[in-house]
Parts: structure tokens; sequence; C-alpha cells
């Protein structure tokens, strides 16, 4: 269970009745470790989620957006402006959540000793060297350039496979073949994370070498 003194009294003032209620519920049932004194929520179906989103930015908070899947217009939005992670509603997962606060909170999602070699598309991990082919390969060139932010579907199928309108499912089946080789859990992925109707982007390292 999160200690109440880890999050600020006005963690979730920025929120609608609904996404409150179902974040209090949640935060009883998940543990963190990670630093969240500056985090706040705020949800993307308030009128003036972009204000309010500036306005915290403004008081070096660190913004968690709140959405459902079909509030994609929102999500990019709320990108654009600066928040630090998305949060899916509707249920809430309270895994996804733990793991989403842990990053916010700097624990790292990634190991110290993964790094990619662009020139021969190897990914070392773990004392383990993934050859990748060349699409994976361009999938995770582009994820670590990104630095920790997402790439667009729409980016990573260009970066790919060279056109913006291929059918997403090579993506999705791309991705997946990447988190079975390489996560330790694929069916919980901490590596490469994804935001429905958003993208991807890698998990936050304590430190990775992009060579």
């Amino acid at each position: 269970m999160i200690a109440d003194n880890l999050l600020p009294d006005d963690a979730l003032f920025d929120c609608t009745d609904a996404d409150r209620s179902e974040i209090s519920a949640v935060l009883t049932r998940i543990s963190s470790s990670g630093r969240l004194e500056t985090l706040s929520f705020v949800s993307l179906d308030l009128p003036d989620a972009g204000d309010r989103i500036a306005a915290r930015i403004l008081q070096g908070r660190t913004v968690l957006a709140l959405a459902t899947i079909a509030r994609k217009t929102q999500r990019k939005r709320a990108l654009d402006q600066g928040v630090h992670e998305f949060l899916t509603t509707g249920p809430v997962d309270p895994d996804q959540l733990s793991a989403r606060l842990d990053l916010l909170g700097g624990c790292p999602a990634l190991p110290p000793d993964l790094s990619f070699d662009m020139d021969s598309g190897r990914l070392s991990l773990g004392g383990e060297v993934h050859r990748l082919n060349e699409r994976e390969a361009a999938l995770v060139e582009a994820l670590f350039e990104k630095q920790g932010g997402f790439a667009t579907h729409e980016e990573l199928l260009e970066k790919a496979w060279g056109s913006r309108t291929t059918d997403r499912q090579n993506l999705r089946v791309a991705i997946n073949r990447l988190r079975k080789r390489i996560e330790p859990e694929p069916d919980l992925p901490r590596y490469f994370l994804s935001e429905p109707a958003i993208g991807y982007r890698l998990g936050r390292p304590a430190s990775h070498r992009h060579m």
C-alpha cells in the first residue's frame, strides 16, 4: 500500500469525481518505492485540462494524465503540452498504475547494462546479444531516439516500413516479438511500453548506452 505521505495533498485535485474515486481505490492496493512528492493526476475529461496541465508543469509538478482509450485527440494534445505519463482509466489496472508510479518516481524500468548498436543492429542485455532484423533494429533505434518519450504508431511505421499507412498489426507483431525475446515477462512488459491509440516508448533507464 502506498503511504499517504508519499503523495502531495492535492495530487488528485485536478481529477473528475469518477477518476478521483477510481484512483483512490486503486492506490490502497499497490505499493511504490519511487519519489512521488511532486505528482499530480490530471483528468483529460475536464474542460480546462490543458490549463491545469500547464499550471502544474509551471509549478514543477510531475503530471500523470488520465483518459480512456477513446480520448486519442486529448492525449496527443496533452503530450504536446508536456505531460510525463498517461494512465488508461475505466478501469485502472493496479499493475499498470504501480509501474507508472515507479517510472515517475525515478525507479528504473530498464537495466543499466542495456545497450543498442545501431551499426550492427545488436541489442545487448544481461550478457546476451540479440541480433535484430532490419525492421526490429529500426524500431529500437526510433524508441531510443525518443529518450523515454513516446514514438507514435505513424512515426514507427514510417521508420520501419517506410509508410505511415502500413497496417498497424505489423507493428504490434514486431513489438510482441521483441518483447518475447527480451522482456523477462512478455505479458507484463517493462521495457517496451505501449500507450493505446498513441504509440510505444522505452521504459525509463537508470542509465543506458546508445552506441
